[in-house]
């Protein structure tokens, strides 16, 4: 039987440190991704790699390799395994399907009291996730509440004895202060939930980008009505006097302006201002609607009033029109900051949630699957939240674990190696759990200690991931700590490749890190030195210092050509070779998708979601199908390539600094399809067909790995 079991084991009820525990510990659990072929452009003949003067040691070519991903370990045995687990379980999880009432019965069997989430819409500020959580605080039968702002979630914490009259109680009061609560949804309605609300807020954020625009529209009339004074500042007296710029002095016009100001962009500040506050819970826009409402008021009354006579003999109006207008769209532009920042953490949050898939593989059989059992039982896919504790369920290589559990059958991830090496797989990418990668390392280690894999006959590239405190203190005890373990892991006695990620731009010592890297590939502990989702700038910064920089693994596709705007002209300058992952968009480039409706796409894997939002900034679902059309065509060609096949040979053709691509693969299903890539070439033809097609697409603005960091794609 291919994979791994898990048992299911009791369910646990959902507290707040129970919730934070899972959270962790699911993040990190991920079965073995089988392999990712790291292709040559001519396997037969691999082009001598890249170099530049300095950097010894460069990428090897004619690879093919494997990156894996999280593994078990039975029993402490040492062997490694597809795993079987089992899932914790809210009290309040099912409150989507069963409702409020079934939920809050069932809580009340339990001895202490349950924690239950909801949404909460309408929240603008802090001020905001205050009030509804002095709302829910001050309910009889809630123990404690806590919101957060940036995901729109409460929490609750019900007493014991709660009845469901508590849950309708305090979701009418928040609601009486301006908010929408509901039970926040679970499985695929969270998903669905999650997707209206990302597409709202895209929503919001535009609409407030167009009422920013026109209040600083105003605000630039209203600064062209003070002209007159700067005129007279710089004696053009006789300037200062048109007819123009006296019409636009007179307070009317300042009105109109301010007017305009907030009945137009300013209209839903107000609007929720006083509403806010007619509910006894002011916020931010409250104090705004009171103050540029006060503003107006007082520069009619100071219109109104007879005008003094100021500097020059030039009577000066006592109005203030302008105060509203400059108030707004100063506020404006706050709100257009803030719902850019919210909108970039909320996607944050929303990617890791992603990574937890909707359905399990649910095993129906008497007799759990010995290892080496080729037999396949009957599975049933089922939604992971209806697992039960004692259930069977299989995971392939690949396949994030859906629930936690226990290890009780399979030993397939070391074995799958001499599959690898016999298609003539020679490098393998790994990397340490800090990039989510598991214990993969070890995986490999297994592989070399049984001689499945021979030391002398593969490559072995890992990863050095900086993402946390160490940023901000790049030592080099630090990076030789870090080089060290997957040493130890692998029992190898040096490192053919370390490549470096770097999570936040803002701290500056991925420089010395880079350079603690070179000094550990002169004493020999490494071959080479590699970047990881790295940009041209920090590149060439790190180049600069004297950096020995030999290769970037980057994303790199049909869809996403960022690498295209600076990237690859930098490394033909230099001799760094890129090693682009992602070739195929997580599968999405394929003849599966090919003449498929969008509705019926199933993203069941957090690879899919993530292409699947690129393929919204390259053009649209409409202009993908137009694609896969295309590399179907360029395909039948050459007698009948897949699709996946010539978008791989399109990177690998598209530049002189690709000595190889990383293609993902849960298994060797697929290798010989992979080595029928090197049977053809593209040739112009097929090269002008495919240009034309992107050409309808969008095109990028940004360089490598900006938009994962929150900038602009």
């Amino acid at each position: 039987m291919t994979g791994c079991c898990y048992r299911v084991s009791t369910l646990r009820r959902l507290s707040t440190t129970s919730a934070l525990v899972r959270s962790a510990g699911t993040r990190s659990r991920r079965a073995a991704q089988a392999i990712i072929p790291m292709i040559s452009r001519r396997a037969e003949s691999p082009r001598p790699a890249a170099t530049r003067p300095g950097a010894t040691g460069a990428m090897p070519t004619g690879m093919v390799g494997w990156r894996g991903k999280h593994w078990g370990r039975v029993g402490g045995a040492g062997t490694y395994s597809r795993q079987l687990w089992s899932p914790p379980r809210a009290s309040g999880a099912t409150l989507a399907e069963e409702g409020v009432s079934s939920a809050v019965n069932r809580q009340e069997e339990e001895n202490e009291g349950s924690t239950i989430l909801f949404t909460v819409e309408g929240m603008r500020c802090g001020g905001c996730s205050a009030a509804v959580q002095k709302v829910l605080v001050a309910t009889p039968g809630v123990s404690r509440a806590a919101v957060n702002l940036v995901t729109e979630t409460a929490a609750v914490e019900l007493a014991a004895g709660a009845s469901e009259s508590t849950i309708a109680e305090f979701t009418k009061a928040v609601g009486d202060k301006g908010f929408t609560m509901s039970p926040r949804p679970v499985g695929r309605a969270a998903e669905e939930a999650a997707i209206k609300a990302e597409a709202r807020r895209a929503e919001e954020m535009e609409r407030t980008k167009w009422d920013l625009y026109k209040a600083w529209g105003l605000t630039g009339l209203c600064l062209v009505t003070h002209t007159t004074h700067h005129l007279h500042h710089f004696g053009l007296h006789e300037y200062a006097h048109g007819e123009l710029l006296t019409a636009l002095g007179q307070p009317w016009v300042g009105g109109a302006i301010a007017v305009l100001a907030l009945a137009g962009p300013g209209a839903g500040i107000m609007r929720e201002g006083f509403k806010a506050l007619a509910n006894g819970a002011p916020n931010m826009n409250s104090l705004v609607g009171v103050g540029a409402s006060a503003a107006f008021a007082l520069s009619i009354a100071g219109a109104l009033a007879p005008p003094v006579i100021g500097d020059y003999g030039v009577p000066v109006n006592n109005d203030f029109f302008e105060e509203p207008v400059l108030l707004l769209a100063f506020i404006l532009l706050g709100r257009a900051l803030e719902s850019r920042a919210r909108a970039r953490a909320a996607s944050d949050l929303r990617s890791l949630s992603t990574l937890l898939p909707l359905d399990a593989r649910l095993v129906v059989a008497d007799k759990l699957p010995e290892v080496g059992d080729d037999s396949n039982p009957m599975t049933v896919s089922v939604d992971r939240l209806a697992l039960r504790p004692g259930d069977l369920v299989r995971v392939l290589p690949g396949e994030i674990m859906p629930v936690d559990g226990e290890v009780v059958s399979g030993a397939a991830a070391v074995d799958d190696f001499a599959s690898f090496v016999a298609a003539g797989i020679d490098t393998f990418d790994t990397g340490p759990e800090a990039c989510g990668y598991g214990p993969s390392e070890l995986v490999i280690g297994e592989a070399l200690k049984r001689e499945t894999l021979r030391r002398d006959d593969v490559k072995i590239f890992t990863k050095l991931c900086c993402v946390g405190r160490e940023q901000g203190n790049m030592t080099k005890d630090w990076v030789t700590q870090k080089l060290d373990l997957p040493m130890r892991r692998l029992g190898v006695k040096s490192l053919d490749l370390v490549q470096m990620y770097w999570n936040d731009y803002g701290q500056k010592g991925y420089v010395d890190a880079a350079l603690f890297l070179t000094d550990a590939k002169a004493a020999g502990k490494i071959g080479a030195v590699g970047l990881t989702n790295f940009d041209t700038e920090r590149m060439a910064q790190m180049v600069d210092a004297g950096a020995e920089i030999s290769s970037n693994q980057i994303q790199f596709s049909l869809l996403d050509r960022r690498p295209r705007l600076k990237m690859i002209g930098y490394c033909e300058k230099t001799g760094i070779s890129l090693l682009p992952y992602g070739v195929v968009a997580g599968g999405l480039l394929s003849d599966n998708f090919l003449g498929v409706d969008g509705s019926d796409v199933a993203l069941d894997t957090s690879s899919k979601r993530k292409y699947a939002s690129v393929v919204g900034y390259a053009g649209g679902y409409k202009w993908f199908q137009t694609l896969l059309e295309t590399l179907r065509s360029v395909g039948d060609k050459h007698g009948g390539q897949s699709v996946a096949n010539v978008a791989s040979r399109w990177v690998l053709d598209s530049n002189d600094v690709t000595p190889a691509i990383i293609l993902g693969a849960r298994n060797a299903a697929h290798v010989d399809d992979h080595r029928r890539m090197f049977t053809f070439e593209l040739d112009a033809e097929d090269k002008a067909k495919i240009e034309a097609v992107l050409a309808r697409g969008k095109a990028p603005s940004a360089d490598c790995y900006a938009w994962e960091r929150g900038g602009p794609w």
